[in-house]
């Protein structure tokens, strides 16, 4: 089995807090997905037989906020994997890859697992930060043959003071673009596919 990893950062540090209360972000999906891609890109590539993504995350909190020494968690409106999965299908669409039309049919089978999807901030007395950083696994299996790669994103964000889950749902939306576009702009992926078609 042959495995990739793949990540674009803008900078990383860990986050870890407490929690007291709950809050609930809405993160949203970048008309920028897809927009690297060039339909050719998925042509003569057999097609994609979808197993969906798994959210393989130890909780389904993607989020910490921290002012003082209050901590609060933050989860999202809507599934992250459901948005993971609706961005990944709107790009690959875009790039010219098909999809089957059953589970059953002949083509390259492909199933993802979110690993990691975490937005911490804290509040200063003039300025805000925010970290965010997430990561997922795309599988891609052929007659006994798989490959797998790993793509991830990571914002460092500071700015003017602001509502603090505001933040989170910028740069969680961001990353969440990052992991979806990496996909397509890494070689390795697209030559995979190909191998894997013949």
């Amino acid at each position: 089995m042959k495995k990739f990893f793949t990540i674009l950062a803008c900078s990383l540090i860990a986050v870890s807090a407490a929690h007291a209360e709950t809050l609930t972000a809405t993160i949203k999906l970048s008309p920028t997905i897809g927009s690297q891609c060039a339909p050719s890109m998925g042509k003569g590539v057999a097609p994609i037989v979808w197993s969906g993504v798994n959210d393989k995350r130890p909780a389904a909190v993607i989020g910490v906020l921290t002012q003082k020494k209050e901590q609060t968690e933050v989860v999202a409106s809507e599934p992250v994997a459901k948005l993971l999965e609706q961005g990944l299908k709107t790009m690959f669409e875009k790039c010219g890859y098909t999809f089957a039309s059953n589970a059953n049919a002949a083509g390259i089978k492909m199933s993802v697992d979110l690993t990691d999807f975490f937005a911490g901030s804290k509040k200063g007395l003039i300025t805000g930060e925010t970290l965010a950083q997430g990561m997922m696994t795309v599988s891609v299996v052929k007659a006994g043959r798989s490959v797998d790669f790993e793509f991830g994103g990571e914002v460092h964000d500071k700015g003017l003071r602001k509502k603090n889950v505001k933040k989170i749902e910028s740069t969680l939306s961001d990353v969440l673009a990052m992991m979806i576009n990496n996909v397509t702009s890494t070689n390795k992926f697209a030559e995979a596919m190909n191998d894997l078609s013949k």
